[in-house]
């Protein structure tokens, strides 16, 4: 299981959690850093991705999300 965190650039104070398996979170960093912008404020400010240890692990899960795969990415629907 893996944590994204991301914050608004109007708001760098209140942050959002959420947690999922490394393939997941790899498809939501790729949908909130390429397809949302805004020029309201309300645009994606700071992302960050980390275990649920809370070691940093951003660059790893963008490059190599299997790495972290866990029984959940193995479920299927």
């Amino acid at each position: 299981m893996l944590r994204l965190i991301y914050t608004r650039k109007k708001d760098r104070f209140q942050e959002v959690s959420v947690l999922g398996d490394p393939v997941g979170i790899r498809d939501l960093y790729w949908q909130l850093t390429h397809n949302y912008k805004a020029e309201d404020g309300t645009e994606i400010g700071a992302i960050k991705v980390v275990n649920l240890e809370g070691v940093d692990c951003t660059s790893e899960v963008l490059v190599n999300p299997h790495a972290n795969s866990s029984r959940l990415s193995n479920l299927e629907a």
